[in-house]
């Protein structure tokens, strides 16, 4: 990624000669200033949309998940981090819009195209980790290796020659009753 803003960096000079030619006054410049404007603000709106629908979907979806993961959905840095990344990239693109003169343009018009570039790809991400967090896939095979090991270990229990029982029961007791409280 980094290679690909270094290389398109390379062409914020011939952007910049066209957009000068385009813009050869302050006030013919107010339109691309406009335009930053509109694009940083239906960015950032668009930015507290897919927050708030992944964050919705999210907490739908803790009611089928174990308990123990609440707190590591609530918390993930990631995907709070990607959002927050969004957030300050359409609020940067916004703040393009107040370029002193047309000397700026290429590099604002480079900053604000790799700018919605970047948005839309941690709209994806996010969208994506957010999958990731939610897929019972993730924490059902480890319920049902713990399951599987306290059913084995009950077998075991009854099948053997001891009278006395009662102390390896109420441990495989606690142990599944740990297991559903934490997931």
């Amino acid at each position: 990624m980094l290679l690909a803003v270094g290389a398109s960096a390379l062409l914020v000079p011939v952007i910049q000669a066209r957009l000068q030619h385009l813009f050869p006054t302050d006030d013919k410049l107010q339109g691309l200033c406009t335009l930053f404007v509109t694009v940083g603000g239906a960015l950032l709106g668009a930015t507290a949309i897919v927050s708030s629908l992944v964050l919705f979907s999210m907490q739908v979806n803790v009611e089928r998940m174990p308990h123990g993961l609440f707190r590591r959905l609530s918390g993930d840095r990631r995907l709070l981090g990607a959002f927050a990344g969004a957030y300050v990239l359409a609020v940067s693109l916004t703040v393009l819009s107040m370029l002193p003169d047309v000397r700026w343009a290429g590099a604002a018009t480079f900053g604000a195209g790799w700018a919605v570039i970047l948005i839309l790809l941690l709209f994806l991400y996010s969208y994506r980790r957010a999958l990731g967090l939610i897929n019972p896939m993730h924490y059902r095979p480890v319920t049902s290796t713990c399951m599987e090991q306290l059913a084995g270990l009950d077998f075991n229990l009854l099948r053997g020659q001891s009278g006395d029982i009662s102390f390896a029961v109420k441990q495989v007791r606690d142990n599944v009753s740990f297991i559903a409280k934490f997931f």
